[in-house]
């Protein structure tokens, strides 16, 4: 007679702690704007129980990772002033953002030839796109302009 063994696998699924991550930026800063600098900071990723020496790495590459982040919101002269502390069980970082002087449009002109000019429907298309003049520069706003007249082409 064969013998039947039953094996029952137990997972046991722990909860990962993440080091915390305080990103300061001084007044009303867009809210869109924090969400896409934690984005692309990888140290955000990390847990408590990473090895400090790619906690450190990650550490230093804060500028290096937050700098695109910035400037996908038209701000290519930022102060970043990252401090990071190991206390106890977990690490923790405090990165200061001074974004600068936002990139404000000056200008918007989009040249149509043919019959599309007088088109009613485009028009409507035009006057619906985002950067006016005065906006502060959004390189997300700029390729849905792209988009929106691709699309209507």
């Amino acid at each position: 007679m064969k013998k039947k063994s039953l094996f029952i696998l137990l997972f046991a699924f722990a909860q990962v702690v993440h080091g915390e991550v305080t990103i300061e930026i001084p007044g009303d800063a867009d809210p869109d704007l924090k969400e896409n600098l934690r984005a692309h900071l990888r140290l955000a990723a990390e847990p408590c129980d990473a090895p400090p020496w790619r906690v450190r790495r990650l550490f230093r590459l804060a500028e290096k990772d937050l700098t695109p982040a910035l400037r996908a919101f038209g701000y290519y002269q930022p102060d970043i002033e990252p401090d990071l502390q190991t206390t106890g069980e977990c690490w923790q970082a405090i990165i200061k953002v001074q974004p600068g002087s936002r990139v404000k449009v000056r200008d918007r002109e989009i040249s149509i030839g043919g019959d599309m000019p007088g088109d009613e429907q485009f028009a409507s298309v035009l006057a619906g796109l985002p950067l006016a003049p005065g906006d502060g520069l959004h390189h997300g706003q700029y390729e849905q302009i792209k988009t929106r007249l691709g699309d209507f082409a």
